[in-house]
């Protein structure tokens, strides 16, 4: 492969391997997670049948549960982002690409446009 094209192949790898550690990351379900409970929460806050004691327990409960869910949510990104990093870095290693040149290839608007449209097409197929 020449020198001009490789960047190019290891940005889109990349892309590719964002796409498979997001889809089975979980973080699809884990978001849905927390905006039903945010909506059970406000349901159960807007009650007027319910006490004050029974809402305040709602409250503190959902606000502890969306807590951990933060903190998974935040490690869970942070290894799937971790995932396409190593590869770039590997690919800077073997010196098929440099990092530099890749980093600059996945800032062009082209691929942007393009990775964009990927994702697109990957959350929707997996809202179904």
């Amino acid at each position: 492969m020449t020198a001009g094209l490789a960047p190019y192949a290891v940005a889109i790898a990349a892309i590719f391997l964002l796409a498979a550690a997001f889809s089975v990351s979980g973080l699809v379900q884990r978001f849905r997670l927390c905006i039903a409970l945010m909506s059970n929460a406000a349901r159960v806050l807007r009650d007027p049948a319910l006490d004050d004691d029974t809402k305040e327990r709602t409250a503190r409960r959902s606000a502890l549960i969306l807590l951990a869910q933060f903190g998974i949510i935040t490690a869970v990104s942070v290894a799937v982002f971790a995932i396409p990093a190593a590869a770039v870095w590997l690919a800077d290693l073997v010196g098929f690409a440099t990092m530099g040149a890749v980093w600059k290839t996945l800032f062009e608007p082209r691929l942007i446009t393009g990775a964009a449209l990927f994702f697109f097409v990957l959350v929707w197929i997996q809202r179904r």
